[in-house]
């Protein structure tokens, strides 16, 4: 496997970027004015919801794959 998810991934991080193309400092300023403008209880939940969604698209993800994986199984049983 790759080090780099995609082509042009090493030069974001070459120029001191993450994969996002922004560095640590305007995370944590991100993150910052987040927690100003919703405030703790927003941001938890916000937080929480976020992580829910990725779960459910890691799993949809994955059992896509399974899915196509299996149908090109199938098919190449039949060849």
């Amino acid at each position: 496997m790759p080090r780099f998810p995609c082509s042009w991934c090493h030069l974001l991080e070459d120029r001191g970027y993450g994969v996002f193309g922004i560095g640590f400092t305007e995370l944590v300023l991100i993150l910052i004015v987040a927690l100003l403008v919703l405030g703790p209880e927003k941001l938890v939940s916000l937080s929480m919801d976020g992580g829910r969604l990725l779960r459910e698209l890691k799993r949809a993800t994955s059992e896509l794959r399974g899915g196509v994986e299996k149908v090109e199984e199938d098919s190449g049983k039949n060849d």
